[in-house]
């Protein structure tokens, strides 16, 4: 047909030329109609087939770092927190080489008291301290794996390793609080000069064709976070004050901003270029509601890559963000990252991991990404999965490295293609992994005790799979249940309590060897004190019987309850002024517990009752201090600010009658703590705010006390004083004077 359309015979050429019009035609036909179904078909599958998170199947097509592809963020990096619990370089020989088999390309490490300081910093040095061989090896085993690794050396907040020591308390912006360091003295930024530095020699120790080759796979090698974060008392000092007052009599917010850039940016900045480094980090907070004027007119986008932080679940949630705040960024910087979090994000002594909860704040990153296109795009160069340690130098372990894999791996897989359903997600993750296809029988079966139900979390389906430490990993699943019946144990049934606490040694000698092959000795200790021995129950007397709840006139202006519970949760002081039973008291406990502890240091001091105290109609006020949280139940006519005040008041009578108070004073000294928060309230009602005359009642009673014990004792004394005569002899002893004769008196009769 082919020849004779294009060659026609001379003997038929009208027919077939006819014939050959035809056949053009229909042909034609035929393409422009399979052209227009194709089209058609094509327009209708991008209009209603759209996968996760909203992104069409055409998304395969898009390039990687735009938020409708199937990998939004170009590149990815863990952040390695080494305040607590650092792992052991054995470990992350195995680790890097599993990170970079995931498309990880750089190390975010956060040295902190880990690094290996010399001169007049090695007092920053914690005992376990990695040695100057050990970061070397370290930055080898990194550049094997083909990883860039950036310091992060804080600058700003979280300085407590370095300012806690009397060396360099004098530097602290607030002198009783050890986070921030006050930038207008002169000794700050050489302080921190120093540190990068010394983090800089030890990076320049890698031999120079190996430095050739780190730059070959990472051209910007030479890149340093400097923190500068959550540093929210900035110029309380006497320096700042006066700086601010003569230099920057503008409004709050602009003379923070220029302050900080002048201080740190600037300054820390300028000491990083010069040792070195071409790109810094900072994070996003301490700049957030800054205008966009303010931020150009101190050149904010000149010195800083900024790194926009948030580990929520859903960091899309209305005012989660300050409005306009990627609009502002835009306007300024020229790129920016994202910082989500892949562990040490959910309570600050919670050590289960739980990779829904993460995940979830991965899939609201993407989102967040989509949602405000426009400004972010194409700034957004990449994003770094954040994994806390601690939530700051004081604060307990969270969950350990080791055991968060199975988080690093699901959340990078998803990274890799956010087009994916979460079953293939899981499938890829089991995989990586080395987890059996079928789940063992039993696995998630619920456990019951003392009428109640515990349900295996998700993450138990990985104590089957094989990966470093997922030996440590089984065990801390194991642990969970041991976590969970803790509060389930009555302390009164004999039997029940030893063969428990028999159960937690028992778990404490299983996971010691487990934890000492991925961590130091010294942080082995403090996680089986924290986290092991902390669950042991302690004989307890069983509980009053039932008796009928006493009805109680409603006041105005009325504590319902005073609670104080350090950071594990465990009650130090329980004060009721309405009647619960003993196991009310305790789900009010965990439920408080479960409210405050999840708020963040920086956000308001109050917030609503739990559902067991009364819901809306009551408040919760709070104060924390070091170990312990300050709780007070109030109704809604209650002043918050007021009760704020008490509180203030009294934790500092506590400290001026046990001279530095500690947690140890309210458990060893129960019946006076009970007695000064009688001087403070009585039934609810606030009867004294001012601490002087507290402490003027509290010292009348104890030296009324010493008094009573004085008489008491008289009596004792009388008799103890009386044996120690030798009476007898004494009398034997006693010397009479002689009796005149009765001879010599005369008669007078």
């Amino acid at each position: 047909m082919k020849e004779m359309i294009v060659r026609p015979s001379s003997d038929n050429s009208r027919g077939e030329d006819a014939m050959s019009s035809l056949t053009r035609s229909s042909v034609t036909f035929f393409i422009l109609t399979g052209l227009f179904l194709l089209l058609t078909g094509a327009f209708i599958q991008s209009q209603i087939l759209s996968p996760i998170g909203g992104v069409s199947k055409r998304s395969i097509d898009i390039p990687a770092g735009h938020p409708r592809g199937k990998k939004p963020f170009k590149q990815r990096w863990i952040h390695l927190d080494l305040k607590g619990a650092p792992p052991r370089v054995s470990y992350l020989s195995r680790l890097f080489p599993l990170l970079s088999r995931l498309g990880v390309s750089g190390l975010l490490i956060e040295w902190e008291d880990s690094f290996p300081y010399e001169g007049r910093l090695s007092i920053l040095k914690a005992p376990s301290a990695y040695s100057k061989s050990d970061v070397e090896e370290i930055l080898r085993l990194a550049k094997s794996s083909y990883l860039e690794v950036i310091p992060l050396i804080q600058s700003f907040g979280h300085l407590e390793f370095v300012l806690k020591h009397d060396r360099f308390a004098h530097l602290r912006e607030v002198i009783n609080e050890e986070g921030s360091i006050c930038p207008s003295r002169n000794e700050s930024i050489p302080l921190i000069r120093d540190m990068i530095k010394q983090v800089r020699e030890i990076t320049e120790g890698i031999e120079v064709k190996d430095q050739i080759q780190m730059r070959k796979f990472h051209p910007h090698s030479t890149r340093i976070h400097i923190g500068a974060d959550e540093a929210y008392r900035i110029g309380e000092d006497a320096p700042c004050r006066i700086r601010l007052e003569n230099e920057l009599k503008q409004d709050k917010e602009r003379l923070k901003l220029i302050h900080i850039s002048r201080c740190i940016y600037l300054r820390v900045a300028k000491a990083a270029l010069e040792e070195g480094f071409t790109e810094i980090f900072a994070w996003n907070d301490m700049f957030e509601k800054s205008s966009v004027e303010t931020m150009k007119e101190v050149e904010l986008g000149k010195l800083i890559t900024p790194v926009v932080w948030g580990y929520k679940e859903d960091v899309t949630k209305e005012d989660y963000f300050p409005q306009g705040l990627f609009n502002r960024l835009s306007h300024v910087f020229d790129k920016l990252w994202f910082a989500s979090a892949y562990k040490g994000a959910i309570e600050q002594s919670n050590i289960f991991i739980n990779v829904d909860r993460y995940l979830a704040n991965h899939r609201s990153y993407v989102k967040l990404f989509r949602d405000f296109e426009k400004d972010l795009y194409p700034k957004v160069e990449g994003i770094i999965l954040t994994g806390w340690s601690r939530y700051s130098h004081r604060q307990p372990l969270c969950e350990l490295l080791a055991t968060s894999l199975p988080s690093i791996v699901l959340n990078l897989i998803y990274l890799d293609d956010v087009t994916a359903t979460g079953k293939h997600i899981t499938t890829r993750t089991k995989e990586f992994l080395a987890c059996p296809s079928t789940a063992s029988p039993g696995l998630y079966e619920a456990k019951e005790y003392n009428q109640s139900i515990y349900d295996p979390p998700k993450e138990q389906l990985f104590t089957q799979c094989v990966f470093p430490s997922s030996d440590l990993f089984t065990a801390i699943q194991e642990l969970h249940f041991i976590n969970w019946k803790s509060k389930k144990v009555p302390g009164y049934v004999e039997n029940e309590r030893v063969k428990f606490n028999d159960r937690v040694h028992e778990m404490e000698s299983k996971l010691r060897p487990l934890l000492s092959a991925v961590i130091f000795d010294d942080a082995v200790h403090e996680f089986i004190m924290t986290h092991v021995r902390s669950l042991i129950v302690a004989k307890s007397t069983p509980p009053p019987p039932e008796s009928i709840p006493i009805e109680e006139p409603v006041t105005s202006g009325m504590i319902k309850g005073i609670l104080v519970f350090n950071n594990h949760g465990k009650p130090r002081l329980l004060k009721f002024y309405h009647h619960y039973t003993e196991e009310e008291q305790q789900q009010i406990v965990r439920e408080t517990f479960q409210l405050v502890s999840k708020r963040d240091d920086n956000v308001c001091n109050f917030l609503e009752g739990g559902s067991m105290i009364g819901g809306n109609d009551y408040r919760l006020i709070y104060r924390h201090y070091a170990t312990l949280y300050f709780i007070f139940c109030v109704d809604s006519s209650e002043s918050e600010l007021g009760i704020l005040d008490l509180i203030q008041v009294f934790v500092e009578t506590l400290d001026r009658c046990f001279e530095n108070v500690c947690e140890l004073d309210l458990i060893f000294h129960y019946d006076k703590v009970h007695h000064i928060l009688g001087e403070l309230v009585m039934g609810g009602m606030v009867l004294e705010t001012n601490m002087n005359e507290i402490l003027q009642r509290i010292q009348e009673q104890e030296k009324l006390e010493k008094a009573e014990a004085g008489i008491s004792a008289a009596p004792a004394r009388a008799v103890s004083a009386v044996k120690s005569m030798n009476l007898p002899q004494q009398i034997k002893d006693l010397k009479l004077p002689d009796l005149p004769s009765l001879g010599n008196f005369k008669n007078p009769f």
